[in-house]
């Protein structure tokens, strides 16, 4: 190993943040998009407890934009002011990029309305995203073509008229970890829809709760994807077929210390149908 070269690349990347500040909202600036505005990578933008009408852009800066109470039902950013995602990393933002401690709501846009996130690959933290309306995919949150980190975050009340109520993954990977998805509603994947994805999608720790699916998959649905579930809960989900899971033309997953309890489809898969090739595996799960 090259010792000096990675000391060298190690004092640079902490150099590039030595001088890193934290922007105060509103006491500095009026709005938090006034504050991602004046921040550099390596800046932390703290957001008094309030509720803030308005949509915001990471713009492609490694930032971070958290609540200063820590708590999402203090601080909220709420787009009914306009049609568009109430939040947006569509510009390359990395793991560096961090939204932590808010209420996103209020959304309307046809994809993404919550938060929306395309080529980029931020971490979502200790946040609430509810209350957003999608006429096509994902209205709590969409993804495509990231590496999406999601801890300590409820997602729920969220309607899609297409599919992903929560969520909507598509040529995405990453972690899903201490979550909840609660009473969303989309054509399939009320919960979750995963589709062509590029590496392994984690699900760890995660409740899947009252999520209802008009036509396929209440909770999750799984296509051309390969999930690793574990310790996971699946209650009261809905749907046609599949009513908490349903994988789909190469839908794989494996699920494991896993609740499956009170799920319901009207034809056929109440906990779980498995269709075209896909392959399910059930570890130490429990079906009720």
């Amino acid at each position: 190993m090259n010792y000096a070269r990675t000391s060298i690349l190690a004092v640079f990347a902490v150099s590039a943040f030595a001088n890193a500040d934290t922007i105060l909202v509103p006491s500095e600036y009026n709005t938090i998009q006034e504050g991602i505005d004046a921040a550099v990578d390596g800046d932390i933008i703290s957001v008094e407890q309030g509720h803030y009408y308005e949509l915001i852009n990471f713009s492609g800066k490694q930032i971070t934009v958290s609540s200063a109470s820590g708590l999402p039902s203090n601080t909220t950013i709420d787009g009914n002011t306009s049609s568009g995602s109430v939040v947006t990393f569509e510009s390359g933002e990395t793991s560096a990029s961090v939204l932590e401690g808010f209420t996103i709501k209020n959304g309307s846009a046809f994809t993404g309305a919550g938060i929306r996130i395309k080529g980029a690959s931020p971490v979502i933290r200790n946040c609430v995203v509810k209350n957003n309306s999608s006429g096509g995919s994902g209205a709590g949150i969409y993804a495509e073509n990231a590496t999406i980190t999601l801890e300590d975050t409820t997602v729920m009340d969220n309607i899609s008229g297409g599919a992903g109520g929560g969520l909507y993954l598509k040529f995405c990977e990453g972690s899903i970890t201490d979550c909840a998805f609660e009473e969303n509603v989309a054509n399939r994947g009320a919960g979750m829809y995963i589709k062509d994805s590029t590496g392994d999608l984690t699900l760890s720790d995660t409740a899947f709760d009252g999520n209802i699916a008009n036509i396929e998959g209440g909770a999750v649905y799984n296509k051309a994807s390969t999930a690793v579930v574990n310790d996971c809960s699946f209650v009261n989900n809905a749907s046609i077929q599949g009513g908490a899971w349903l994988s789909y033309i190469g839908g794989d997953a494996v699920i494991t210390n896993s609740v499956f309890s009170n799920n319901r489809a009207t034809n056929t898969g109440g906990a779980a149908e498995v269709r075209n090739l896909s392959a399910l595996q059930f570890t130490q799960c429990l079906f009720d």
